[in-house]
């Protein structure tokens, strides 16, 4: 998820590799008991220690091609409805893959490069940012560009771009995003440092629409969905939600104890390029291998 207090608590899926567990297994009734004696305690243990989590979908793919979904908690804490096993989910800063992967394609293709200078592709409804010409591309994706969390600027009443989180369910634009995080100066100089920020992927998702120009939905759509056959992955391009999905929550200021409903956030409110994609654990169990192993781009640009 895009933030460290939980942007949707109890709506994200786990997925796990579990080769070792897999060989060695007699059958799928045995694999099935091996697996829930080593990761049921580890889940239980979890929820434990995160009561304010609903629930949460666990999904595990083997070497052989078996997989193990279960679902633990609720779905929804007025019905009390069981958490799926899979079930349509926001995927948070999983989308973040999706947009770094289409730009590695792009860079393949020679229409960018990584160690382009950020400056070479301010253009369109791009603000200007401080030291453009000394950041890179490659500084956006491994969050070493020093630009600023606009995540981290969520306090009510310390600061005014805040506003932008009381209105969840209402569109804010990527331009937005950007200059909320540039209202703080830099946390070090380009390229001296690491710290995770969500402006980096929202300016990569700027940069990725102006080179095609096509829309970043499209372009994960046709390049990344499409190919892989990931039909219940989507990127929302307004507040519905396809059925069935668990409830999503958020911890509530200003003392963040208390969990706010959720669900129907607009896809723009917050996330976008960096957290707004909604999937299932099987989709996400897909995904896995072969943005892992490179299938999806060439060794040269990974």
């Amino acid at each position: 998820m895009i933030s460290r207090r939980g942007f949707a608590v109890g709506m994200a899926g786990a997925v796990f590799s579990g080769r070792a567990l897999a060989e060695g297994s007699a059958s799928h009734q045995a694999l099935h008991r091996h697996i829930g004696d080593a990761v049921v305690p580890i889940i239980k243990e979890w929820k434990a220690q995160s009561p304010k989590t609903p629930g949460v979908a666990v999904g595990i793919r083997f070497s052989n091609g078996h997989v193990w979904n279960r679902g633990f908690g609720v779905a929804d804490l007025r019905s009390r409805r069981p958490m799926p096993a899979n079930a349509y989910m926001r995927i948070g800063s999983v989308t973040k893959t999706f947009t770094g992967t289409v730009l590695l394609q792009l860079v393949d293709a020679g229409l960018i490069g990584l160690d382009d200078p950020l400056s070479q592709h301010i253009r369109g409804d791009i603000p200007p940012i401080p030291d453009a010409e000394r950041i890179t591309i490659r500084m956006l994706g491994n969050m070493s560009s020093g630009l600023y969390d606009y995540v981290d600027i969520v306090e009510p009443g310390n600061d005014p771009s805040a506003e932008i989180w009381t209105r969840p369910f209402t569109m804010a634009t990527p331009r937005e995003l950007v200059t909320i995080g540039l209202s703080r100066p830099p946390n070090f100089p380009p390229g001296q440092g690491w710290s995770y920020s969500n402006t980096n992927y929202v300016l990569l998702g700027m940069i990725l629409r102006n080179l095609t120009g096509r829309s970043l939905s499209s372009n994960i759509r046709q390049r990344i969905l499409k190919p892989l056959g990931l039909s219940d992955t989507y990127c929302p391009l307004n507040t519905k939600f396809q059925y069935p999905h668990p409830e999503g929550y958020s911890l509530r200021g200003p003392d963040y104890t208390s969990l706010a409903r959720m669900t129907s956030i607009h896809a723009g409110s917050g996330a976008w390029a960096c957290g707004n994609m909604i999937s299932t654990p099987q989709d996400m169990l897909r995904y896995a291998k072969p943005v892992a192993t490179g299938r999806l781009g060439r060794a040269s640009s990974r």
